[in-house]
């Protein structure tokens, strides 16, 4: 059966991917794509453009529109952010998008 299968796959939390092939659907994995050094490194940057423009979470936040925890989480690399947050970040930052990943990592 397929069904107990999968949700053992799920109570591990691996990736998944169903596809047909052959008139079938077959389970292909497909791994974990968090990488954790990089979200440590984007955090620390967002910090150092906000601390750098003078600004707290609090008001970023507020320009940002999102929540002050949210940014908190991102900064010490607890979250991995969307692109939709990195675009109003950057907005409410005054900068281009493209600085929030200048870094090295």
């Amino acid at each position: 059966m397929l069904y107990p299968k999968l949700r053992q796959l799920h109570k591990q939390h691996n990736i998944y991917v169903m596809y047909p092939k052959e008139n079938f659907r077959h389970l292909r994995y497909v791994g974990h794509t968090r990488n954790q050094q990089y979200i440590d490194a984007f955090g620390e940057n967002l910090k150092k453009i906000r601390t750098a423009k003078k600004l707290s979470r609090d008001t970023l936040a507020a320009y940002a529109g999102v929540e002050v925890m949210q940014i908190y989480r991102i900064e010490t690399g607890k979250i991995n952010t969307t692109i939709s947050t990195l675009q109003s970040l950057a907005t409410a930052l005054d900068i281009h998008p493209k600085r929030l990943l200048d870094f090295e990592f």
